[in-house]
């Protein structure tokens, strides 16, 4: 027995009992705390991951996903497929023999104008979308250096409406032309806006199959095409979109004429399928409006081809249910105009050559059928007057010098165009070449009034008092009708040159 004296008082006890428990909560509440604190770290550490792999999923598509997936790609809309293709050709590319992959190059023209990027890219899209899972693997191609698209102002603003950077895109100086021909991995080639390879590229015609174009014939150069739709009208985006109408609606044919595609409904949710049908209809509209100058008369550009595929675009992008719809299409279709006129004419950022470079186009006359000593003629297409130009670059004239040089010409023809304050619009052309050529230059000319053509000598539109290279090059400027585009004259001038 323990005696009272040794006992502890029954308060004592339960002071020392409560403080034990306590100590014993205390202990489980800081466990379950640190346990709770780790399991959180954890939990917010994985769910970074996941987040991190999905938005990278999304930015730059995995090089091993097929188009059997093409759900999540047409959900991505225009930029996610084009991202996906890039990354699936790199992928070839570094696999040997291209890993078997088949290729199919869609290229435009060497101006890369909007018209020219436009129908490149939309037939690739439309043709992938088609193919889904298949073995052809459609590349839109510009045909430029990479170092040149920020030039092309107003493709870089339609493109980046739809989130399509130049990362998304391949240029002619990346394709190794040699490894896919050599691997036979070079299906075919699909050219939209020209019919004729520059000579850099008569390698390529073999390969050719198909062509989209509405400028003149050249297609005998082409010795194994199979199909080609020619017609003249005010944009090629026209042709193209002409040829996809089916598609656009009911989600059936599909060019090229020997390839078909099943309805493309059977995967995808309405949401999806009007996110890329619109993107697809805005692209073409746009390229088509800034080819007509919004369907103007006195451009005489446009055709019956041209408006009515514009008014189909215009219903599907401005769909009757669009808040859109509010506004008349002719309103929103000058709208759209203006939008996309605004970033080609904004040219406050790009040097001379820059400009020179902007809607450049060349051709190389071969040796055996020239009718001159003249090799080579470039052409380019400027949005701004040579008195504005001058007053802008007073040594305006050795761009030009530098331009012949760099691109091994022997004459240049500089088209300029620009709208006066009254309103109507207004040509001039411009010939610099060495001396020895004038005889040449004028002959030329001689050839497009002998055409009808509305030209006339204007030696006060450009002056020459600075130029260095005076002594050795001639500057012959004129006015010229307001009808004349490139696509006009370029047929007319280059007989002179070549039978």
């Amino acid at each position: 027995k323990t005696s009272s004296k040794t006992r502890e008082p029954l308060s004592t006890r339960r002071a020392r009992r409560a403080t034990v428990q306590r100590g014993l909560v205390k202990t489980k509440v800081n466990l379950w705390s640190r346990n709770l604190l780790w399991f959180g770290i954890a939990f917010t550490f994985l769910f970074a991951i996941i987040v991190f792999l999905k938005e990278s999923s999304m930015d730059l598509p995995s090089s091993s996903s097929s188009l059997s997936s093409s759900s999540s790609l047409m959900s991505r809309g225009v930029a996610g497929l084009l991202a996906a293709n890039v990354a699936r050709f790199k992928t070839a590319q570094a696999a040997s023999s291209f890993g078997g992959q088949k290729v199919v190059v869609v290229m435009g023209n060497e101006a890369a104008d909007l018209d020219s990027v436009v129908s490149a890219v939309v037939y690739a899209v439309a043709s992938q979308l088609q193919e889904r899972d298949g073995p052809l693997l459609f590349l839109p191609v510009l045909n430029i250096p990479r170092i040149e698209y920020n030039i092309h102002t107003e493709s870089v603003f339609v493109l980046s409406r739809l989130k399509v950077t130049s990362d998304h895109l391949l240029f002619a100086d990346e394709v190794p032309w040699k490894d896919l021909i050599d691997s036979n991995s070079l299906h075919h080639i699909v050219l939209t806006d020209h019919n004729r390879l520059i000579p850099s590229q008569a390698f390529l015609a073999p390969f050719v199959k198909y062509v989209f174009d509405h400028h003149a014939d050249e297609t005998h150069l082409l010795p194994n095409l199979v199909s080609k739709a020619i017609e003249i009208t005010g944009s090629c985006c026209s042709l193209i979109g002409q040829a996809l109408f089916q598609t656009l609606h009911s989600l059936s044919p599909l060019i090229p004429n020997d390839l078909t595609v099943s309805s493309l409904a059977n995967e995808q949710s309405d949401t999806d399928i009007l996110l890329m049908r619109r993107q697809v209809a805005e692209m073409l509209l746009a390229a088509i409006l800034i080819d007509t100058t919004n369907f103007l008369p006195e451009a005489n550009k446009t055709t019956a081809r041209d408006t009515t595929v514009a008014a189909v675009l215009s219903a599907i992008v401005w769909d009757q249910n669009s808040v859109l719809q509010e506004r008349t299409i002719a309103a929103n279709q000058l709208d759209l105009f203006e939008q996309v006129f605004q970033a080609k004419t904004d040219v406050s950022s790009l040097t001379s050559t820059d400009l020179l470079l902007k809607d450049y186009k060349q051709w190389d006359f071969e040796e055996a059928s020239r009718l001159t000593p003249v090799r080579s003629i470039g052409i380019a297409s400027v949005l701004m007057s040579l008195r504005q130009w001058f007053l802008r670059d007073p040594i305006l004239s050795e761009s030009f010098f530098q331009l012949v040089h760099h691109k091994r010409i022997d004459i240049l023809v500089v088209m300029t165009v620009y709208t006066q304050e009254s309103g109507a619009f207004k040509r001039e052309l411009l010939l610099y070449g060495l001396k020895k050529y004038e005889n040449e230059m004028r002959g030329m000319v001689e050839t497009l009034k002998q055409q009808s053509v509305e030209i006339v000598e204007d030696p006060d539109l450009f002056s020459v008092a600075s130029d260095r290279h005076q002594s050795s090059f001639t500057t012959l400027s004129f006015s010229l009708g307001p009808t004349y585009s490139r696509k006009v004259i370029s047929p007319l001038i280059t007989p002179f040159f070549q039978s």
